[in-house]
């Protein structure tokens, strides 16, 4: 039994969970529950936190303090890799990097400190010490090279597909009463940002719109709603804002009473999107990013075009600082409006559809590319790689 070291940067993300409880064959993952990172489990809830730290990705590369201060830091005895996620390593020890964000600059922070830091983060990179790295979709690949400029990390790059386990419930198909939008920003994030970034604004002008054609449609928000917008749409019929972070059962049954999962996302949220096929709901997205390569456009879900998505990701490369990015978040544009409308009407007419739809998302999770199993057998032989390698070569940069 191999032990393999799973390291955050700041806190253990939901999703990593899944890898201590459901390992690939002959692995077990451990993680360390420390001060630093139980900290920022608490904070990570609040929409101050965030922006104290946008703030401090413009004056200092945060995401490399804590690596470059925990250079000395010993693993947990007897591990036989450490698993880095969206964090260089610093010690002379081998490990793999799992780039769960994909794009560069995230290793850094801002993309002003990015530029500053690339070389630091290649050297890193390009060291032997770095067995490997995980893109979690094929355009992350892409954006990941094109933004480090550093063309020979390509034959240490896997792509591995996200996974989350098979649900175990029966999907209940209603014939009467009013069908049901589900927006979700986060599951444990409790700040505005999420809620803008993943299109919670072109979302409520589209349901006003969809309202006046069907009537019978009620939308659920999970998400912290800015105070201002609240107040706004807290009197349009049939809205439901959940603002507080839930418990995992009660949030799972936003998701089993839900029948169309909307989210008109600037940039694509993977694991919200996976969570939602798990349940069997059918997709309504924008066609950003690796959202193509996750929500499959009429087969397990149905994309909208972003028609202003060109002007802050190019090559790949998602431009977080960018004005145009900015912009978009706050902005309602009308032509995104009008193809979420189009697209959920779609659903909404065809409950077939819907059933189609779901399953297929269901089965991907449960037996295709999101499949825990499929993520094991590739993520083993990654790890059984490293290992070896580890064994075989000397530890040196």
């Amino acid at each position: 039994m191999k032990t393999v070291f799973l390291e955050p940067l700041w806190k253990l993300r939901g999703e990593y969970q899944y890898l201590i409880q459901y390992p690939p064959e002959g692995y077990r993952f451990v993680a360390q529950d420390t001060w630093t990172e139980r900290e920022a489990q608490l904070l990570s809830r609040f929409d101050a936190s965030y922006r104290i730290l946008f703030a401090l990705y413009k004056l200092v590369p945060v995401q490399l303090v804590k690596p470059f201060l925990e250079r000395f830091r010993q693993p947990p005895k007897g591990t036989d890799l450490t698993y880095a996620i969206l964090h260089p390593v610093f010690r002379r020890e081998s490990w793999v990097l799992d780039m769960c964000g994909e794009q560069a600059q995230l290793l850094v922070g801002s993309e002003g400190m990015f530029r500053r830091f690339r070389s630091v983060l290649g050297r890193a990179l390009a060291s032997s010490l770095c067995k490997g790295i995980i893109c979690h979709v094929d355009v992350g690949k892409r954006a990941f090279l094109n933004a480090l400029g550093i063309p020979e990390l390509e034959r240490k790059i896997h792509v591995i597909y996200p996974a989350v386990p098979a649900r175990s419930f029966h999907k209940e198909y209603r014939r009467d009463g009013p069908l049901r939008i589900l927006f979700v920003s986060s599951a444990n994030i409790d700040s505005v940002w999420q809620f803008r970034d993943k299109g919670g604004l072109v979302l409520l002008e589209a349901y006003k719109a969809l309202r006046k054609r069907f009537g019978k449609l009620e939308l659920i928000i999970r998400s912290r709603v800015p105070a201002e917008v609240c107040a706004e749409y807290r009197a349009e019929h049939g809205i439901r804002f959940v603002q507080d972070v839930l418990p995992w059962g009660e949030f799972e049954a936003l998701f089993q009473s839900a029948d169309i999962f909307v989210c008109p996302a600037h940039l694509t949220p993977s694991m919200t999107f996976l969570d939602a096929m798990s349940y069997e709901l059918p997709i309504v997205t924008t066609d950003v990013w690796s959202s193509p390569e996750i929500v499959e456009d009429g087969r397990t879900g149905l994309l909208v075009h972003h028609p202003e998505a060109h002007r802050y990701i190019v090559d790949s490369v998602a431009h977080y600082d960018w004005p145009a990015f900015r912009q978009e978040r706050v902005r309602v544009h009308p032509d995104l409006v009008a193809g979420i409308v189009e697209r959920v009407s779609v659903l909404v007419e065809n409950p077939d559809l819907r059933r189609e739809m779901g399953r297929a998302g269901r089965r991907e999770v449960e037996q295709g590319k999101f499949s825990i199993a499929r993520r094991n057998k590739e993520l083993k032989r990654l790890l059984d790689e490293a290992i070896q390698s580890a064994l075989t070569a000397p530890q040196g940069g």
